[in-house]
């Protein structure tokens, strides 16, 4: 077995710190020119991200990211091995030093729980690892660490060309840990044994483009059923592939349910690739749900919403279903697509279009991101679709897929 550390391999480093802030960690890949695996980061939707925010690690501190890895190598490869190669140190006198105590070093990688889910396109359906960094300890010539050798049932190929997703998850166990982890650091990279497993037609491992096309369409329609036939499926796929969208828990897309406003603050965020602002006011005074509150922040501060009049101050209402004519408003105002000339309206139900929206309906039909239903209505007071909603985010970012309302 041999293990790729600075040939071709993959090499995510992420430091965890206790008690003291968190050091950003970073991502490095390694290969010549045309053989390499190259790793994406998708905690932030940027490449190259930290994969760790900064703050303190403790018990019950978890912290999460997703890492994309895209097979540049001339054929196929298998991963059957994960591994951590751990360095700690110790801050001693205000200087850190490498730390030799063979039972502190296990008593910290016990401590630090790793959860590794994989998936394609953000889809995540296979665990692959759920225990502590100690099972996953690797050092050269030494037996007692030889990383993990995933079970032959969870052992994957990357074709050529292709790409995995591994959904990662680590906490601090508080059983484990104790006084004597505090002042501690550690630097960790994750590393993947890996080697050539070409197909037996010797193409690399990368079908012809049309039937890689295929396979993908038939993969994604077995971990999610709802998509498949439907009229928004390439623009789902889509959004899919660039971390837009991330379905539900349980592997469904619900294409056709409503959205919430909440849940628009999200997708518009990830669209527009805006930063989570974590703030404990953003101006509005009613309750904002955690998981959307960095984004409901966010596209408030680029404009993209403004909240309804209370008596005093503003609401957000998060779990309102949104309207059709109220996304196209929230879409214009984040895009910053302004009218450029007055038109007039097609639609026979013009008439029903608020007048605060109507610009903003017509900002959308000038820049062809609506077109309306085929007998000639906008429906502006009624709740869109999420694969409407999808529909739109495609055109806005330029996405052929074909897809129309």
């Amino acid at each position: 077995m041999k293990w790729y550390f600075k040939g071709l391999g993959i090499v995510v480093v992420f430091v965890i710190v206790l008690s003291i802030f968190l050091n950003f960690g970073t991502v490095e890949t390694y290969g010549n020119e045309n053989n390499t695996i190259e790793v994406e980061t998708y905690g932030n939707n940027t490449k190259g991200n930290p994969m760790f925010s900064e703050g303190l690690w403790a018990p019950g501190v978890q912290q999460e990211g997703v890492m994309r890895i895209k097979n540049n190598y001339s054929q196929r490869v298998k991963i059957d091995h994960l591994a951590l190669v751990m360095e700690l140190e110790k801050l001693e006198n205000g200087e850190y030093k490498p730390v030799e105590d063979k039972e502190l070093i296990e008593k910290y990688a016990k401590s630090m729980k790793l959860k590794i889910t994989r998936g394609r396109l953000l889809v995540f359906n296979e665990m692959l690892y759920d225990k502590s960094f100690y099972e996953m300890l690797y050092e050269k010539e030494n037996q007692g660490y030889q990383g993990y050798q995933l079970p032959s049932s969870k052992q994957f190929n990357i074709n050529k060309n292709d790409s995995i997703d591994l959904k990662y998850s680590i906490e601090m166990d508080g059983e484990n840990a104790g006084n004597e982890l505090q002042g501690l650091r550690a630097t960790v990279d994750f590393v993947v044994n890996l080697h050539e497993n070409p197909t037996s037609s010797g193409s690399g491992g990368r079908k012809d483009k049309d039937e890689g096309e295929k396979e993908l369409v038939e993969e994604l329609a077995l971990v999610i059923p709802d998509i498949s036939g439907h009229w928004a499926e390439n623009c789902i796929l889509r959004l899919l592939e660039e971390g837009i969208i991330v379905g539900y828990p349980d592997d469904t897309i619900k294409p056709d349910n409503t959205i919430t406003r909440a849940e628009t603050a999200v997708l518009i965020g990830r669209a527009l690739q805006l930063e989570e602002k974590d703030k404990l006011l953003a101006g509005y005074l009613d309750p904002i749900p955690k998981w959307a509150r960095g984004y409901i922040h966010a596209t408030t501060e680029e404009g993209a919403f403004e909240g309804y009049p209370a008596i005093i101050g503003k609401v957000f209402r998060p779990n309102r279903l949104i309207t059709r004519e109220e996304m196209a408003t929230a879409l214009m105002r984040g895009f910053q697509l302004a009218l450029e000339e007055d038109i007039t309206l097609e639609f026979t139900d013009k008439k029903d279009i608020s007048d605060w929206a109507l610009e903003f309906v017509k900002s959308g039909v000038q820049n062809n991101i609506i077109v309306g239903y085929p007998d000639d209505t906008f429906k502006p007071q009624d709740n869109i679709t999420r694969a409407e909603a999808f529909t739109m985010i495609c055109k806005l970012l330029g996405y052929n897929t074909e897809s129309e309302e």
